[in-house]
């Protein structure tokens, strides 16, 4: 008989990568939204993003990120960034800016399922920066780029943590 191999592992869904992730261009709003009121609101700037995109003439590049800049128990205050080719030449339109993604050494933790379920990540998350000694500068969360449409229980979203 033919010999058998072992089927290859199952991903470990708690993997954590440590990458040094560049700066890219980018288009970005920012605001302040209550915790009840972010998927909704964010799907909103999203589409905002990508209009001004279009309008300006340059193509998205990568998936859109949230960066979130500050919270309490009620309310949060976001950085939202679609990945640009190259920054425009013309002027964005009201509320629009232009800059770069966030950049420098960080740890990346991947979410797949159901949205409601994403807040597990951050449990897992203060285990690991506990775990590591490392302070954290920024928390980003890059939504696969079919985002919006899919299923609420078929999410992808990397948690990227940068590292001081």
């Amino acid at each position: 008989p033919a010999p058998t191999t072992a089927p290859a592992p199952a991903p470990d869904p708690f993997r954590v990568e440590e990458e040094t992730v560049g700066p890219r261009p980018a288009l970005f709003m920012t605001g302040v939204t209550t915790w009840e009121k972010a998927e909704e609101q964010l799907g909103g700037v999203f589409a905002k993003l990508g209009e001004a995109a279009a309008k300006l003439g340059v193509d998205k590049h990568g998936a859109p990120l949230v960066e979130y800049i500050e919270s309490d128990s009620d309310d949060v205050g976001y950085r939202v960034l679609v990945p640009v080719e190259a920054l425009p030449k013309g002027k964005p339109p009201k509320g629009v800016k232009t800059g770069q993604t966030p950049a420098g050494k960080a740890l990346r933790f991947r979410h797949e399922g159901p949205i409601e379920d994403l807040e597990e990540i951050y449990a897992r998350i203060d285990d690991e920066v506990t775990k590591r000694g490392v302070d954290v500068r920024s928390i980003v969360e890059q939504y696969d780029e079919d985002a919006l449409a899919s299923p609420e229980d078929r999410v992808v979203v990397d948690v990227w943590v940068f590292l001081k």
